[in-house]
């Protein structure tokens, strides 16, 4: 017995550009809100200096030594304080 293979084909509308320029505008708008979201989590779930320095080393790409250097502390310091707030952060996600 052979079998026939069914095919569908579904024609979606097409969409004019203007069309197709609003459904962008509301993606990047939900995107942003969802990365507002998420930031204020951050930020409460941070004290002021733990989120201050993960900031300035995944944001900024400053390295610790240079975060230490600027903060006048000392480079042991500002890692522990990292490796607090990643730890922090890994329990959030």
């Amino acid at each position: 017995m052979r079998y026939k293979k069914n095919k569908y084909r579904f024609n979606l509308p097409r969409q004019t550009g203007k069309e197709k320029t609003v459904l962008a505008d509301e993606i990047e708008a939900a995107r942003k809100a969802l990365c507002q979201e998420r930031m204020a989590k951050v930020k409460a779930l941070l004290t002021a200096r733990q989120y201050r320095r993960i900031w300035m080393y995944l944001a900024e790409g400053k390295s610790i030594t240079e975060i230490a250097k600027a903060e006048g502390l000392s480079k042991a310091s500002v890692s522990r304080s990292i490796a607090a707030a990643i730890h922090k952060l890994r329990k959030l996600c």
